[in-house]
Parts: structure tokens; C-alpha cells; sequence
């Protein structure tokens, strides 16, 4: 029609430029077919001919320059006379014509949405969600004109121009406006194809309410909340919001939107049906996918059953690392909703972050494990559960699987040691469960008989072939030979190695969690039943020690013995003063003494080059790698007095082992059957030793097969790299094994891809560093530990409030009761924000606060997604202005909803408070 209209559905209605980030979403969702009503964008060529026919230009741009954007009073009042400015203002004829034209075509006196659409907006990393104004149920040209006009100076409110200044934007931004045929809706909201409070790229959330979507995205009503399953539409749950108010078409003037209070019936009860939900929900996928896979922060209208579209923006604020992404390697059954998951396990067994390379090829291994072990004992139920789950940087493990496998296979005296991957809540159940001995002997029956490398006393035959008879081929290729593989034969290599693995954690799993779990229980019963001697420490001094060097004992003897080459020569002493990490190394290279001691090196190198970091993860640097890993080891050994010899220790330890293994021997055999009791803990204890070492040495055997594995993503990465698909060598560790090879066959969402290496990498780091702790338990991806480390029934204690997260994060600070949003000046830095609700003309106190609790609203409405976005704490409390003194010292937990005052503010002057100075 004009530069100054585009339709939807006109070539060029998704420039962004021309039509703001509004406009172009929903031009780009009619052209794809989604149920969008009719429309059109008023571009920013016309708001710039607008100010440049009324000589608005030159005007505003000196009073924003002379502007100071960190005095709320003078920020307030500047903007507020540039939109005078631009209201008092008539639009030129050939807009007036052009906007006229366009509206008629959408039908006679047709009632529309008037909405802003900045050319800021709806970018991944700033939404500007609910900044410009919007006008609803509009009617007639006249009124179309004039709410065009209000939108062009919603440009300038203090909150828009705040949040510009604070994002980095030009203050001379233009600004598009949007006309749409309105939807009367029923019932509206909003739609996240993410969960916004868990980060949950597998859930869709959806907050509905009755009448327009307005009452949700302003926070006056608390909606209905339903939590759907990505993978299957399912409905996982649904809380009934109280939906005080609904709003709805003036009924006087016919246009325009007022507010009512629902009606009581209305409000207890849903306002989607399941179906309803699922179908919203297929909706709201199916718009995801067009936008690449990433999540979409949707508005959606329902009006005679049907469902429309209102706009679609990506999801910001939330911290996705698409977790559920890293179990595309899982084929047993879904786990349940409230399945409890622990970090305990993983704490014990992985030690450390874990990256999603890492855990994509070590856990199926424990799952296979698991499942054949299971199957084998007769357990078929058990060996379909779920076993792990990948959450920010960590390894979860599923603590009611090991509720009950202990209920049907742990002794009543074992279980007390058996408890520690179970949540405390169920430990009574797991204690007092009913224990048959005849299906314990049928699971060791079954082992015999389905498998007999997996028996009590066969099964250690296996591991020890492991790791004596399949090391060579635990080293995997060479590094010349991994190069010279093509792009098939790289990833079957590297397969190859996997399954590797795979294999040595199925034929030891029987072994390691039942045998060994049981004879380590058996000792500590005896010794705590049949032993009275004075030693406190004696179960732990009889397997502490080994009569046998285990390989981890050969490393380190080996390693003192190189540290004390360095002691007696002061030509190596010297060379190692001065040059740190692998430059030590790269120095003993230019000297006799350096390349004789690097000759002993060497060998060493060749053996135990695998190993080197404490931790297990793949990401980490080995000796093979850098031998400068090796540096600090030997530093502390040259720090240490020469008499430290961990040889002579491990002597001293293995001696002492023996006395306290005579002593126990002796005071038990004092006792009443005591030949046929010593017998007994003789045959327990050896099988212990024994497999002891075994566990010792496996370490080095696994270590090697993890390295190898390591080796050849290292080559898939530089062939990545190469090609331009990854930045840096990091890259690889942060993709699991199928995404890496999506990669290297060139089938990858590449936009995708990285920005599920950004966000992984950044909760790795940051659980690495200590900068964040996973929480002990897991439940639907939120924090339990309260709740499931508190006993039953607990009371909170007095100034304990339990609230409802919605943005994550802890915050304390004084409580500032606010009632209105004109009251916002006695707000000060650092202070938690207690509110009714908030809206888009709350955007400046963000910039203060700490945090924030909210009486309304969810966890899409205003307060929430801005919370999340700016990084602060924020929860939702019924009764929160009441319950909580203006001026109180106040804690809040964004993670568990926890509100706790730490003092009641009756020493804190209620006097009101210099305005705060903030942009």
C-alpha cells in the first residue's frame, strides 16, 4: 500500500525495522499458517514522518541528550512532556489516509488492538515485554488514529526510556504500531514452550484467566497454571488460580476495556479443560519448532472454542541450557512427575561437575548395568526405572529406585548403611518394609543360573579379566589413527569405545551393587555385634590399608621416586624453581640432567598418562595432555620432608591393618562360638581385601577407557572446528555424544547447538567454581531439600512464611511495603519490594530492589519475568503486604518459595525516605 502499512501478509511485513518485533512475529505467524487474526503494521516510516513534518525530531532528541537518566524526577518529567508533544499533534493527511484505508479493509467499524511494536523489542536478550503501550477493543478510525498516536508517545514513558538507557539502545529508537482484528475471548493468557522457573526445555507452561490477556500480563489476577509435557502433550499439573479479575469490553461505551471481579462459580474452576490444554499446548510446540527450536514466550486468546495467536517473542530472563536435551540417549520408561532425585550418588561416584559429553557416555553404561542386573535377579519393573537425570552442571540419581530395590533385596540389619541415595522421608518405610530371605537366595540363584559371570564369588574373575587381560585395547586408537579415520569411521571408533565401557559396567554391576554392597555390611554388622574391644575405629581400620599395591599406589611411588631425582640434583631444583608448569618440562629438554631425569619420566608417562585429575569428567586435562598436571604434584612432594615416602606410609598403614585385624580376631574368638564366628569374618574380610584392590585398580582401567573416549572427541572437535561449526576446544564437552555427531555430519541446529554450549558451559563453570551448589534433592526440577530433609509434618516457625517461587535466587534486605506505584520513592537500594502486583510502570524500582514479593500474579506474570530477566529473587505470597512489616529485615528464597523475617522492623524508622535516584 505505502511505506507507511504493511498487511502481515505483504512481502517485507517481517523487516524489523520497518515493523518492530511485534509486527514482524506476527506477519512471520500468519505467513506460516498459525491462527493469527487479520492485520496490519503502521511502520516506523510513518512515525518518522510524523516528527519530521511536525518538527518533533530535532526537539525530542535535545530534551532526551540533556536528560539525566539516574533522577527519577527528572527522568519523569522530560518524558512526560515529550509525549504532551506528541499528542498534541495532528497526523499529516497522507498518514491519516493511508491508516484510514488499511483499517477499513479489515471490515466496517471493525473493533481492533492497537499495540505498540519498538524496534528494540522482542529480542533474544531484551524483551521489552509490556514497555510500549496497547489499546484494546478499539473502534472506529477516528479512535484508531488517535491510539496510533498514544502508542507513538508510549515510546516515551520513563519506564520505556529507563529501560532503552539501561539496555544500551539509542535513545532515538523508532517505533512501529500494530492494528488486529480483536478476539473476544473467553478465556486468554499466556504460553511458555519453556518452563521460566526451572528452565525446563521439556515442559510448556500456560497461564489462562477469564476475559482478555491484559489481567495476566498486568498482574491483577492470579491465573490458572497448568505445566504440560513437551514430549506427549500430557497435562503433569494444574494449580486453580484464585482469578479474582477478569478484563473484559466496556459494556457502557461499547469499546475500550474495563476491569470486573469474577464470579465466585467462575472462579473455582478451570478455564481450559485438558484437552483444551494439550491442544494449546500442540499449539504452542508447533510455533517453537518454526522459530528453530527455541522456547517462545506466546500470548493466546480463546474465543468459541478456538484458539489464536496474539504474539510470540523469544523467552529471555531465563537461564536455558535445554537439560533435557541431554538424555536423548535414554530408552527406559519416563520417569514419574514426583519422582525424587539425588545428588548423593553422583557426589559419591562421578566427583565433580559433569559435563554433557560426559554424562552421555557414562550413564548409559550404569543404566545398562542396572537394567541387565535387574533383570537377571528378576526385578523387570525395576530395570525399566529411570536411573539419572542431567540438572545444571550435575548428575542426579533417582532416589526412589534405591528406595525400593533396598526394600526387596537389603537385609533388616544392612539397611540402616543403605540409606544414604534415599530421601529422608523414606527411610522409616525403607526400615519397616517386610523382608523375604527365600527371594534374596532366588536373586543369587538367578545370577547362577542366567548369568554366572555375575555371581558372588565369579563375578570378580570378570573384573579382574577387565583389567588385566583388556587394557591394550581399553587405549584405543592412536592419535595418528584417529586422524586418518573418515567422519563414519571416526564416530564407529568412538562408538566402539563407548561400548567398551558399556560392557565392563554391565559385567561388574552385580558385583559392585549387591556383593560388595552386602559383604561391606556384613563386616560392619559383625564387628559392631560381635567385637568389645576398646578400638572405636576398628571397621574402618580393617579396610583401610592392603597387603598388595593397588595401581593407583604403583602411580604415586612412582611419581615420589621422579620428585626425589628432582631433590638430589640442585641443577633440577633449579631448573624447577624457575620454570612452572610445562615449562619445567619443555626446559629439562635443553639440559643432560633434565633429559636423564625426562628418560625416567617417560615411561611413566607411557603408562599412567590417562590419569592426572582427581575428577573423572572427560573435560578434564591428563598428564598425556600437559604432563605440566604433573607440576603441582611434584611440587607438594618436594615440599614435603624427605621421611613423607608414601611408600613407607602404606607399609605403616598395611601394619596396622594387620593388628587391628589380630585384635578383633582375638576378641571375638574370646566369645561364645568363637572359632565357627572368626571363620566367618576371616571369609568376609578376605573377600573384601580382595576386591578392594580390584576397586582400586579399575579406576586406572576406567580412567583409561574414559581418555580414550576423550581422544577421539578431541578429533571430532578440531574436524569441527575446522569447518567453522565450534569456537573454541571446549565446545565439544558441552553437546552430548549424539549432538556432537549431529554436528559433525552438518545436520545440526548450529543456532541451536550453540546456544545450548553457551548455556551448559555456563552451569558448569559456575558449579565447578563454587559460584553455585545443586540442591541434595530434586523434584520436578526445583529444590526439595526442605521439604523432604524436614521431618513430617513440620510446623514453620513463627515469621516462616512458605510463598511460591518465580524467579531464582536468595536476597536479604529491609522490606518496603509499597501500596501504590506513585509511592516507589521511599523505595532504596538493596531493599526488598512487597507489592500487590506490578506492571511495566514498575520498571524503574527493578534497578533498586533486591527482590521481590508479590501478592498476584504467576510465574509469567510482570514482576516474575522481569525478575528473572534483571536476576533477582522474586515470590509469590497470598496476604504478603499484611503478613510482612514495612521496614522488617527480611530473607527471601527464590528457589523454595522460603520468606523468612529476620527481624520485625520495630527498630527501623517508619519515616518516609529520600526518593531513590535511579534510572
Amino acid at each position: 500500500m505505502s511505506t507507511y502499512i504493511l498487511r502481515f501478509t505483504d512481502d517485507g511485513a517481517d523487516a524489523h525495522a520497518a515493523v518492530g518485533g511485534k509486527g514482524a512475529n506476527l506477519s512471520r505467524l500468519t505467513t506460516a499458517g498459525f491462527p493469527v487474526p487479520a492485520g496490519f503494521t503502521v511502520t516506523t516510516d510513518a512515525y518518522a514522518t510524523f516528527l519530521d513534518t511536525q518538527g518533533l525530531r530535532d526537539r525530542v532528541i535535545a530534551m532526551i541528550e540533556a536528560l539525566s537518566f539516574d533522577r527519577a524526577d527528572e527522568l519523569e518529567r522530560v518524558t512526560a512532556e515529550i509525549r504532551a508533544l506528541i499528542c498534541s499533534h495532528e497526523l499529516p493527511p497522507q498518514l491519516t489516509e493511508t491508516i484510514t484505508s488499511a483499517y477499513a479493509e479489515l471490515g466496517e467499524d471493525v473493533f481492533v488492538a492497537v499495540r505498540s511494536s519498538g524496534t528494540a523489542e522482542d529480542l533474544s536478550d531484551a524483551s521489552f515485554a509490556g514497555l510500549h503501550d496497547t489499546y484494546l477493543d478499539i473502534r472506529g478510525a477516528d479512535a484508531v488514529l488517535d491510539a496510533v498516536r498514544r502508542c507513538w508517545a508510549s515510546l516515551w514513558t520513563a519506564r520505556a526510556a529507563s529501560y532503552r538507557n539501561t539496555q544500551g539502545f539509542a535513545s532515538t529508537h523508532g517505533i512501529a504500531v500494530v492494528v488486529q482484528r480483536m478476539v473476544a475471548s473467553d478465556v486468554s493468557g499466556v504460553m511458555f514452550t519453556a518452563n521460566p522457573m526451572t528452565a525446563a526445555t521439556d515442559e510448556i507452561v500456560i497461564d489462562s484467566s477469564w476475559g482478555l490477556g491484559e489481567a495476566i500480563v498486568s498482574g491483577i489476577t492470579t491465573p490458572d497454571e497448568f505445566t504440560v509435557s513437551h514430549r506427549d502433550l500430557r497435562v503433569k499439573d494444574k494449580v486453580l488460580g484464585s482469578k479474582e479479575k477478569q478484563v473484559i469490553r466496556d459494556p457502557v461505551t461499547g469499546a475500550g476495556t474495563v476491569e470486573e471481579e469474577v464470579p465466585a462459580a467462575d472462579r473455582e474452576r478451570f478455564t481450559l479443560t485438558d484437552d483444551q490444554v494439550a491442544e494449546l499446548a500442540d499449539l504452542g510446540r508447533r510455533v517453537q519448532h518454526y522459530y528453530g527450536e527455541f522456547p517462545q514466550d506466546t500470548e493466546w486468546g480463546c474465543a468459541d472454542g478456538s484458539f489464536f495467536l496474539l504474539q510470540a517473542r523469544p523467552v529471555t530472563g531465563v537461564e536455558l541450557s535445554w537439560d533435557a536435551d541431554c538424555e536423548d540417549w535414554q530408552w527406559t520408561a519416563e520417569a514419574d512427575d514426583d519422582t525424587v532425585w539425588t545428588r548423593s550418588w553422583a557426589d559419591e561416584v562421578w566427583t565433580g561437575a559433569i559435563t554433557p559429553l560426559m554424562y552421555s557416555c557414562r550413564c548409559p553404561g550404569y543404566t545398562r548395568g542396572s537394567a541387565h542386573a535387574q533383570e537377571i535377579w528378576g526385578h523387570p519393573d525395576l530395570a525399566m526405572m529411570r536411573l539419572f537425570r542431567y540438572h545444571r552442571g550435575g548428575g542426579f540419581y533417582n532416589a526412589d529406585f534405591d528406595a525400593e530395590w533396598n526394600k526387596v533385596a537389603g537385609w533388616p540389619q544392612f539397611r540402616p548403611m543403605l540409606l544414604a541415595n534415599i530421601a529422608p522421608t523414606r527411610h522409616r518405610e525403607v526400615l519397616d518394609a517386610p523382608f523375604s530371605p527365600l527371594h534374596y537366595l532366588k536373586i543369587h540363584a538367578r545370577c547362577l543360573a542366567l548369568d554366572p559371570s555375575q555371581g558372588v564369588t565369579t563375578w570378580w574373575d570378570t573384573l579382574d579379566r577387565h583389567l588385566h587381560h583388556s587394557f591394550d585395547a581399553a587405549r584405543g586408537p592412536s592419535d595418528e589413527e584417529w586422524r586418518r579415520m573418515s567422519d563414519d569411521q571416526l564416530k564407529l571408533a568412538i562408538q566402539k569405545q563407548v561400548d567398551l565401557e558399556v560392557q565392563y559396567i554391565v559385567d561388574v554391576w552385580s558385583g559392585f551393587m549387591m556383593h560388595f554392597r552386602d559383604v561391606m555390611c556384613a563386616l560392619a554388622t559383625m564387628v559392631g555385634g560381635w567385637y568389645t574391644g576398646a578400638n572405636p575405629n576398628a571397621f574402618i581400620d580393617l579396610i583401610t590399608g592392603a597387603p598388595e599395591k593397588s595401581a593407583a599406589m604403583i602411580e604415586t611411588d612412582a611419581l615420589w621416586d621422579l620428585a626425589l631425582e628432582i631433590r638430589a640434583s640442585d641443577e633440577l631444583r633449579r631448573m624447577f624453581a624457575e620454570h612452572e608448569g610445562r615449562a619445567f618440562f619443555d626446559a629439562a629438554r635443553g639440559t643432560e640432567a633434565g633429559r636423564e631425569w625426562l628418560a625416567k619420566y617417560e615411561p611413566f608417562l607411557a603408562e599412567h598418562g590417562h590419569r592426572g585429575h582427581a575428577d573423572r569428567d572427560l573435560i578434564y586435562t591428563r598428564r598425556a595432555e600437559d604432563p605440566g598436571v604433573d607440576y603441582r604434584a611434584l611440587q607438594a612432594f618436594l615440599a614435603a620432608d624427605a621421611g613423607s615416602d608414601p611408600a613407607a606410609g602404606e607399609v605403616r598403614v598395611e601394619q596396622r591393618r594387620q593388628e587391628v585385624v589380630a585384635d578383633v580376631r582375638a576378641n571375638i574368638r574370646s566369645r561364645a562360638f568363637g572359632g565357627a564366628r572368626v571363620a566367618a569374618f576371616d571369609v568376609v574380610l578376605n573377600y573384601i581385601i580382595r576386591i578392594l584392590k580390584l576397586r582400586d585398580d579399575q579406576r586406572h582401567y576406567v580412567d583409561r577407557l574414559t581418555f580414550a573416549i576423550k581422544r577421539g572427541f578431541l578429533e571430532l572437535s578440531r574436524r569441527c572446528h575446522e569447518r567453522g561449526y565450534f569456537q573454541d576446544d571446549r565446545d565439544v564437552f558441552f553437546l552430548t555424544r549424539r549432538e556432537n555427531f549431529e554436528v559433525l555430519d552438518g545436520i545440526a541446529n548450529m543456532p541451536l547447538a550453540k546456544a545450548k554450549i553457551a548455556g551448559r558451559r555456563r552451569n558448569f563453570d559456575r558449579l565447578n567454581q563454587g559460584e553455585t551448589h545443586n540442591p541434595m534433592y530434586l523434584v520436578r526440577g526445583r529444590d526439595a531439600d526442605h521439604e523432604l530433609l524436614s521431618a513430617p509434618g513440620e510446623e514453620l516457625p513463627e515469621g516462616m512464611f512458605r510463598g511460591m517461587g518465580t524467579s531464582n535466587g536468595q536476597a536479604e534486605g529491609t522490606a518496603r511495603v509499597v501500596k501504590d506505584l506513585g509511592d516507589i520513592g521511599r523505595v532504596r537500594q538493596g531493599e526488598i519490594l512487597i507489592v500487590n502486583a506490578t506492571d511495566p510502570g514498575w520498571t524503574p524500582v527493578f534497578l533498586v530492589v533486591a527482590g521481590i514479593v508479590v501478592e498476584t500474579g504467576g510465574m509469567l506474570a510482570h514482576a516474575s519475568c522481569l525478575s528473572r530477566e534483571y536476576g533477582m529473587p522474586c515470590v509469590h505470597l497470598p496476604r504478603a503486604m499484611s503478613l510482612i512489616p514495612d521496614g522488617a529485615r527480611v530473607r527471601i528464597d527464590g528457589d523454595t518459595g522460603a520468606i523468612e523475617l529476620v527481624s520485625d522492623g520495630t527498630e527501623i524508622a517508619a519515616a518516609v525516605q529520600e526518593p531513590v535516584r535511579s534510572a
